[in-house]
């Protein structure tokens, strides 16, 4: 996934609910824009979770993602 397109999600305004898929299959909602930061230079993506940990995802492992119903559960998930 390129930079410019992770960028687009993450700082997009008006923010729209995203859904990332991860190279090993995972699904990670993205619910509001406080959950996700962009690393500087693009390198990994911070996710935040409701208690407050971070996990830092290389954008090089984020094979794809999508917009989310913005009538769907917003609660964050990480499967």
């Amino acid at each position: 996934m390129t930079s410019e397109i992770i960028t687009r999600f993450v700082e997009g305004r008006p923010f729209e609910r995203f859904e990332l898929i991860t190279a090993d299959g995972r699904l990670i909602k993205i619910p509001h824009s406080d959950y996700a930061l962009l690393e500087r230079y693009a390198a990994a993506l911070v996710v935040y979770s409701d208690d407050g940990r971070a996990e830092f995802i290389d954008t090089d492992l984020i094979v794809s993602i999508r917009t989310l119903d913005p009538l769907s559960d917003a609660a964050p998930t990480q499967e």
